[in-house]
């Protein structure tokens, strides 16, 4: 039999919602999962039932599964006490607070691609005075200068 998961949202217009929790799925308060709501996916925390009630109790046939859970650790739960304090001091949603504790959301969809650029060698046809002081000092360009002069000369003609 699957259990069930108070989950707050990280969306201060609503309050903390039950979830499913799938067969196979671990899930414990402070865990980060991804919900859906209607046709979005969106980012919470599982939260203690009896510590943050529900406005209206819903039934198991009614609740939809949770997608998934973020390969990261739970919050701890002096950092939920912290949110559920801060909310009650400021008169503030739960999730606004929740929104500011996990700032970048981004963390948690891991790492990125990294550019990097590298020089040809190639000086630009067209540089600003300041640019062509910069070039001038570089290594690159002390390779290139003859072709950079040659370059001149025939641009000028």
């Amino acid at each position: 039999m699957s259990s069930r998961a108070r989950v707050l949202i990280l969306n201060a217009a609503l309050g903390p919602l039950d979830y499913r929790v799938p067969a196979g799925m671990e899930v414990g308060p402070g865990s980060i999962v991804v919900a859906p709501l209607g046709p979005r996916q969106l980012l919470g925390v599982v939260w203690e039932a009896e510590r943050m009630p529900s406005d209206a109790e819903v039934g198991d046939n009614r609740l939809r599964n949770l997608l998934a859970v973020a390969d990261v650790p739970p919050l701890g739960a002096p950092l939920r006490r912290l949110v559920e304090w801060t909310a009650d001091y400021y008169l503030a949603p739960a999730a606004s607070v929740l929104r500011m504790t996990l700032a970048s959301t981004s963390a948690l969809e891991g790492a990125r691609t990294a550019v990097e650029y590298r020089s040809t060698g190639v000086v630009p046809p067209r540089l600003t005075p300041s640019a062509s002081r910069r070039w001038s000092g570089s290594v690159t360009a002390k390779a290139s200068s003859a072709n950079w002069q040659r370059w001149q000369r025939s641009a000028t003609r």
